[in-house]
């Protein structure tokens, strides 16, 4: 499958999300800020070399003091991809920032697929968001919990 190919199911998958902006650019990149100020953008790569389109975010810094829970959460979530959606985590080594990211073939992959597979993703990640990365320790998931739920029915305000 070819870049133009793989804009066009981007297209369709932004319509399906009812995404009112984002398009590969001739690079084959695109970036979606969320209509939630503190969900992270959500970055799409196409890579031409294996016909994938990389999905990726950065979440947020691990602060030591939470290192422990937030390690053990994703290592439970990663545990035969059972509860991540096959969503994978890297951590950078020199300031504990952890990104989610998800790789998807082009080939086999429908718009319904696509669709399916993004909303999974910002949903991982507005969980992980505010499970562990919420700025005041003292607020409850609840406050963020209907913008965790909108997000699979409509990712752009």
């Amino acid at each position: 499958m070819s870049l133009t190919q793989a804009k066009l199911l981007f297209s369709d998958m932004t319509k399906t999300l009812k995404i009112g902006e984002g398009t590969f650019n001739d690079q084959g990149m695109c970036r979606i800020v969320l209509k939630d100020e503190w969900m992270p953008p959500i970055n799409f790569c196409y890579l031409d070399s294996t016909d994938e389109i990389l999905i990726f975010s950065a979440i947020g810094i691990i602060e030591g003091k939470k290192e422990p829970e937030v390690f053990k959460a994703l290592f439970y979530r990663q545990f035969l991809f059972d509860k991540s959606n096959s969503i994978t985590y890297a951590l950078a080594p020199d300031n504990n920032a952890l990104t989610a990211q998800v790789k998807l073939h082009v080939s086999v992959l429908t718009v319904d697929d696509f669709a399916d597979a993004v909303e999974k993703f910002a949903n991982e990640v507005a969980y992980l968001r505010v499970t562990y990365f919420s700025k005041d320790d003292n607020v409850t998931d609840s406050g963020y919990q209907q913008d965790v739920l909108d997000i699979a029915s409509g990712l752009m305000g």
